[in-house]
Parts: C-alpha cells; sequence; structure tokens
C-alpha cells in the first residue's frame, strides 16, 4: 500500500468494493467486467472458479497490490544482464609485457591504460603520466609564456606613455634633435679639451726627448707625461661614448617614431570603424 501510494495508485478498501460489487458497479462497469485476467499460464480447468478453462482473479485490493508490485519488478531489468558493463583495464608495462584486469597493474604506472568492454570494444584511453623531461619542457614552456607576458606589459606601458607625451610625430622629432645636439655640444667641448692636452703631450714627449738626449728625464717631466697620457685617453673614450649614445639615440627615437605612427593609424581605423 506505501509503494502504491507513493505510485499516485490509492488501493480501494475492502469495505467499498464489498459495497460496490454488492450494488453490481465497479468504475461504471457491470458485475461481469469485475474480473481481469492476471495470469500468464497455459489455460487450465474451472481454476480458481473461472470461465472456459481461464483462471481469473478478482480485482480486490490485495491482488491489485500484487499486480502493481508484479508491473514494478517488470519495469526493471535484471541487475547485471546488460552487455557492456564490465569494464577490463588494459596496459603496457616497460618490458612490453601486456596485463588485463579490473584495475590497472602497478606495473603500468608509467604506461597509458586503455579501458574496454569485455567483447574488446574500446571505451575510454587514460593517458600515460608525463615523464621527467616532459615536465621539464613543461617548465620551460610556462617560463616563455611568462617572459612574453612581461614584454607585453611593458610594450603596453611603452605605448600608453608614446602616445600621452606626444601629440604629433613633429613633437618626436623635435625631442630627438634637441637631445642629439646636447650631446654633440659636449663632444665639441670634449674634443676642444682634447686638442689642448694632445698640444701638452706633444712638448712633453719633446722635452722628454731632450732631457734623454743628456742622459736621463726628469722625474717631474715623466709624470706629468704620464698625467696628460691618461687625461687625452680619458676624453678619447669619453668622446667615443658620447658619439655611441648619439647613435643609440637615432636608432631608439627611429622606432618610437614607428611605432607612434602604428599607433595613430591604429586609432585611425578603430575610429572610422566605429563612424560606418
Amino acid at each position: 500500500a506505501g509503494i502504491m501510494a507513493q505510485s499516485g495508485i490509492s488501493p480501494p478498501s475492502s469495505a467499498r468494493s464489498s459495497a460496490l460489487v454488492d450494488r453490481g458497479v465497479i468504475l461504471g462497469q457491470s458485475k461481469k467486467a469485475i474480473h481481469r485476467r492476471i495470469s500468464p499460464f497455459p489455460e487450465t480447468k474451472n481454476a480458481g472458479g473461472g470461465q472456459n478453462g481461464q483462471l481469473f482473479l478478482p480485482m480486490t485490493a490485495k491482488n491489485l497490490f500484487y499486480l502493481f508490485l508484479l508491473m514494478l519488478a517488470l519495469s526493471f531489468p535484471a541487475a547485471g544482464v546488460s552487455a557492456g558493463k564490465i569494464k577490463i583495464k588494459k596496459c603496457q608495462d616497460e618490458t612490453g609485457k601486456w596485463h588485463y584486469g579490473d584495475i590497472a597493474a602497478t606495473e603500468c604506472s608509467k604506461s597509458k591504460i586503455i579501458e574496454i568492454t569485455e567483447r574488446g570494444i574500446r571505451t575510454k584511453v587514460i593517458a600515460a603520466p608525463p615523464t621527467e623531461e616532459e615536465l621539464k619542457e613543461r617548465e620551460r614552456g610556462k617560463e616563455e609564456l611568462e617572459k612574453e607576458r612581461k614584454r607585453a606589459a611593458k610594450q603596453a606601458r611603452k605605448d600608453r606613455l608614446l602616445l600621452t607625451a606626444y601629440g604629433h610625430e613633429k613633437d618626436i622629432l623635435y625631442v630627438r634633435d634637441r637631445k642629439l645636439a646636447q650631446i654633440e655640444a659636449s663632444i665639441k667641448a670634449s674634443e676642444e679639451t682634447l686638442k689642448s692636452l694632445i698640444a701638452v703631450q706633444t712638448r712633453m714627449e719633446k722635452q722628454a726627448a731632450e732631457e734623454q738626449k743628456t742622459g736621463k728625464i726628469s722625474e717631474q717631466t715623466a709624470k706629468g707625461l704620464t698625467q696628460t697620457k691618461a687625461q687625452v685617453a680619458r676624453h678619447e673614450a669619453a668622446i667615443a661614448a658620447k658619439r655611441k649614445e648619439q647613435e643609440a639615440l637615432r636608432k631608439q627615437y627611429a622606432a618610437d617614431l614607428k611605432r607612434y605612427r602604428e599607433l595613430k593609424n591604429k586609432q585611425a581605423q578603430q575610429t572610422s570603424q566605429k563612424t560606418r
């Protein structure tokens, strides 16, 4: 009765069924339709008081409950009879030997696992765990991705600064030329100083040569000549560094100008697309 109640079927009470039978009507049918044949067995003469050798059971509350249980049982397939329910794990170890079982063999800890049915149909493949070299390659890939992410972020900051600092590409050229001129002025000043030092060095070298003729170069001449040569070398190195700085500045502003034009063209295209 509890199962019938959960299924939405209310078992009729014995008193109510008897009253309806006595009146000859159950659910609007005559007494002849009260009984239902529910037996799947072959015909049996006078079995259960039925007619024409057939087994009939009265539709009482008890029989109706048993009928419901029978229908409920037939609606579910027997456990374990469905084909393909059994799963077999198949794998090959490092020596080439194949293993089969309901669980993967421990010898296949570094191999892929193939899941098949009892008929040999493949249903699933579990990839082998990564090797040490593959793990290292993954780490290298992560490092490269991180470097690329940082590079892209740095470039994005430079792009924002470039667009903020200059309203027109002529502004870039103006700043470039002004910085190059400042460096050039510094180079000119160093070159003038260098000329003077070279002149002093030449004079002192002549003096040292004269003293050498008399037998010995004085300590003062030798010291002064050494200091002058060192100053000449420092100024020559400073001038060379300034020239390299100029060249790097030209390349930097050439790249900035190219990038600035790209960003401006991109902005113009985006504006044009929005206005269409």
